[in-house]
């Protein structure tokens, strides 16, 4: 696993823009690139990985959907990277709110179903679409303050360029949910 020009550029937009200071991180979910987990650790994070297929040494083998192998309040970041919409079940939010530390920030990004309907299910292992609406809504549960709850696409030919790249939405293109939430 190595770390790629879109995922360097994404961790370097993500941190300068949202999360500010390296901390303790969990990507969950890294999934058989684990782009964000190698970006975050190039830019001095504490990361750990997990996934229920671990494609590298660094990265613990853990079932999302039952709870997860950590203390609670351990983490200042848990990064869910289109991840939520292969789980059958709403656990991982438990989990994921568990885990974090006050103040800790929970990074989710996942496809958009009111403009991904036609093709959601066509994607291999997914199974449960979220909209920003049904988001806002879990984090309000939850007493989560909500950073960011916006559509979220990637035009290549820009991000290459500039790290603003990640601030354009595509309109001709399916987009995904970029939502950042706070552990109150």
């Amino acid at each position: 696993m190595k770390l790629d020009l879109y995922h360097e550029k994404l961790t370097l937009w993500l941190h300068g823009k949202y999360l500010k200071k390296p901390g303790k991180l969990l990507d969950a979910g890294t999934g058989p690139f684990g782009g964000p987990f190698f970006g975050f650790e190039r830019l001095g994070y504490q990361v750990l990985g997990c996934d229920i297929e671990p494609a590298d040494k660094k990265i613990k083998k853990v079932d999302l959907e039952k709870k997860w192998p950590y203390k609670s309040d351990s983490f200042d970041y848990v990064l869910m990277w289109h991840v939520c919409e292969h789980l059958k079940n709403n656990l991982w939010f438990d989990e994921a709110y568990r885990c974090l530390k006050k103040g800790g920030k929970l990074i989710i990004v996942t496809p958009d179903w009111e403009t991904y309907y036609k093709r959601f299910y066509n994607e291999w292992g997914h199974c449960t679409p979220y909209t920003r609406i049904l988001l806002k809504q879990m984090a309000r549960k939850k007493k989560f303050n909500i950073i960011t709850n916006k559509i979220f696409s990637n035009i290549p030919i820009l991000w290459r360029y500039t790290l603003r790249a990640f601030e354009f939405v595509a309109p001709f293109k399916a987009k995904s949910i970029l939502t950042i939430l706070e552990k109150r």
